[in-house]
């Protein structure tokens, strides 16, 4: 054959090309399980931070496809569960990178940070312990919590989380719609930690942590509803949060924060000042799950004295001083009627109702059957714990 004619050139450049690939091939069978294993090596300390002394593979080819992108690596610990590098973008465009682990039953057994350039005490809050305590006892179609004053970064977390869950499931066969999970993450709004103080007056002082850190107000509540919220300051007063410390008068008269729409382009401060609002009214209403000040860690400081007749003597705290029933009778375990309750919370204003007609208490036959007084909340205490010694007594 000519070697100058196309016919010759165009056989030797395929049999060069198949030679290069023969030999490519055989440079990436030699080199391949090379890379895996410094793959592997690099995240070693990770893996055996969930799984110690763990057997682990790299099995990122098998699992990861174009749809799940924000996945870096997928490591399995033999007869253990498995471990997902991910990545994502925050608040800041640096993005972070952090590490998930799943047992076999489907819990989550492990997180952490990996790297992260996220706002200090803002974002990097996702990377925290006290995030990390969140997260750990999660399952594989749980989504992941939200910080307030860190939706974006945590938000980005979730959405990262949820291709871990995606692929995770499939492997364990577990049921999981990925698109309704982001979906949902999406849309979620952060758990609020907004505390409140009954100050005795049907008013109450809340804190919580807004998009730039802790935020104060005074509510006052009267039967159920908000009268007015006042006093707004904290560290989400800037140029671009100000509407909410500048007007408030669309918390009045409502029962629930959820009647207040969040203000647009202040989702954490929004989440701060109705998280008040809530906790407030949930206090107000005898809900024992909101928190009060140490003057409400008494319940256990009722006592009675028999008075041999059926009826118990008993005293207690109340919000201004000590609280005295002379005759709390009992009969069959149940309250039969209520004399003589008398108290420095007398005139106060607020717990007057208590002082006025104590007929509510008769037949109860536990303090947690008596409905709270709305802006009394330590008045109602005292009275509820008299009525649980008064029947502890009867025993």
């Amino acid at each position: 054959m000519d070697k100058n004619s196309s016919m010759y050139k165009t056989v030797l450049l395929g049999v060069v090309s198949a030679c290069a690939g023969l030999l490519l091939s055989a440079v990436n069978a030699l080199t391949a399980p090379v890379i895996a294993e410094n793959s592997l090596k690099q995240v070693q300390a990770t893996l055996e931070t969930f799984f110690p002394n763990g057997s682990f593979e790299d099995v990122t080819d098998k699992y990861k496809t174009d749809d799940t992108d924000l996945i870096d690596g997928v490591y399995e610990a033999d007869g253990e569960g498995y471990v997902f590098t991910l990545h994502n973008t925050g608040y800041s465009s640096d993005g972070f990178k952090f590490a998930i682990a799943f047992d076999n039953d489907g819990n989550i057994v492990g997180y952490e940070g990996l790297e992260n350039s996220e706002t200090a005490g803002k974002g990097d809050r996702a990377f925290k312990d006290e995030y990390k305590d969140q997260v750990v006892g999660l399952t594989s179609t749980d989504s992941m919590p939200l910080i307030s004053g860190a939706t974006i970064t945590t938000k980005a977390v979730g959405a990262a989380v949820t291709q871990a869950e995606e692929v995770y499931n499939k492997i364990v066969g577990i049921d999981f719609d990925a698109d309704a999970a982001a979906s949902a993450a999406e849309n979620a709004s952060p758990k609020s930690d907004a505390t409140c103080t009954d100050n005795g007056d049907g008013t109450y002082a809340c804190k919580a942590t807004g998009a730039m850190g802790e935020n104060t107000a005074t509510v006052e509540i009267k039967d159920g509803k908000v009268v007015k919220v006042s006093d707004l300051e904290g560290a989400d007063k800037d140029d671009y949060m100000d509407d909410w410390f500048d007007d408030l008068s669309m918390f009045d008269g409502v029962s629930s924060a959820d009647e207040v729409d969040t203000l647009s382009g202040a989702t954490g401060t929004s989440n701060a000042v109705k998280g008040m609002v809530q906790a407030a009214l949930d206090m107000a209403n005898g809900n024992t799950s909101a928190t009060t000040d140490e003057k409400s860690d008494d319940s256990d400081d009722a006592t009675c004295t028999d008075n041999g007749d059926g009826t118990y003597a008993c005293k207690a705290k109340g919000f201004a001083g000590e609280l005295t029933a002379t005759t709390i009778g009992v009969e069959d375990g149940k309250i039969t009627s209520v004399k003589d309750l008398k108290g420095d919370d007398d005139g106060d204003g607020v717990g007057d109702d208590w002082f006025k007609d104590s007929s509510s208490l008769e037949g109860v036959s536990s303090a947690d059957d008596i409905d709270g007084l709305s802006g009394a909340t330590f008045t109602t205490n005292g009275v509820k714990n008299m009525i649980s010694a008064a029947l502890k007594a009867a025993k």
